[in-house]
């Protein structure tokens, strides 16, 4: 999978990698390839707080 913050890098990730995803900043690359693939998200929140995810066009 190949992972991608705006403004830096590409990553490309392989089974049992991890990745951050700092907040506030956009992804421009997030791509599976052909074969798709499966991950978990964990999500740091503060009492009361709720997960967020904002998607882009």
């Amino acid at each position: 999978m190949t992972f991608q913050v705006k403004g830096e890098p590409e990553v490309v990730l392989r089974p049992g990698d991890v990745f951050f995803e700092p907040e506030g900043v956009s992804i421009s690359r997030f791509d599976a390839g052909s074969d798709g693939a499966t991950f978990l998200g964990y999500f740091l929140l503060g009492i009361g707080e709720k997960p967020e995810l904002s998607y882009l066009d």
